[in-house]
Formats: structure tokens, C-alpha cells, sequence
């Protein structure tokens, strides 16, 4: 997966997020746009984030990236069939704290 900010967006404005997802094992581009929901765009900007297996890990959340629709390459799929975000994952006392490296 590959994340950027382009130098000269031309969709949004200057913190226009871009994603690209390489397949490794067929050796192809299997999807590329630009990010939209500002949720996703903040994760992404941030940085702090762990990629393990199709998910995002952050914060107690995390974001399934449904690689196996956008193999399909259907034009009509949203960013919400595409990125499906599962918040408070784990039961966390107030001021709990994690591991660090950790997906949390």
C-alpha cells in the first residue's frame, strides 16, 4: 500500500490524501484513488497507523480494506463498501494505555 499526498492535486486542496494498493504476489496495481471522507484522511495524514493483513490498526480502531471488491474494479463502489471502520474495538478503561508497536 502505498500512501501520498500529491504535489499538485487536482481533486481537494493542498491535504489531498491518494491511495494506491499494490499486489504484491500478481505483481499489479489493484486500486488507486483519491481518499474523500475526512475521517480516513486524517488516519492516513497522521501516520499513526500500523497495516497488518488489510487492516488498519489506530488508536482502538481499526479499517478493513475490502481488497476484494476493489480487485473487481467497480466504478460505482463507495468509500464506505470500500473502507469499513470498526471503532472501539477493545473494552478500555479511561486513561488505559498500550503497548507500543502494538496495533493499538
Amino acid at each position: 500500500m502505498l500512501i501520498m499526498r500529491p504535489f499538485n492535486a487536482i481533486q481537494g486542496g493542498k491535504n489531498t490524501i491518494y491511495l494506491k494498493i499494490w499486489d504484491s504476489q500478481d505483481d499489479k496495481m489493484i486500486f488507486e484513488n483519491y481518499i474523500l471522507n475526512t475521517n480516513l484522511q486524517g488516519v492516513f495524514a497522521s501516520e499513526s497507523f500500523s497495516f497488518v493483513g488489510n487492516h488498519i490498526y489506530y488508536n482502538n480502531n481499526v479499517i478493513k480494506i475490502r481488497i476484494e471488491l476493489m480487485k473487481q474494479h467497480k466504478r460505482n463502489m463507495t468509500e464506505e463498501q470500500l473502507y469499513c471502520e470498526y471503532n472501539d474495538i477493545f473494552h478500555m478503561e479511561k486513561g488505559s494505555r498500550v503497548k507500543i508497536n502494538s496495533p493499538l
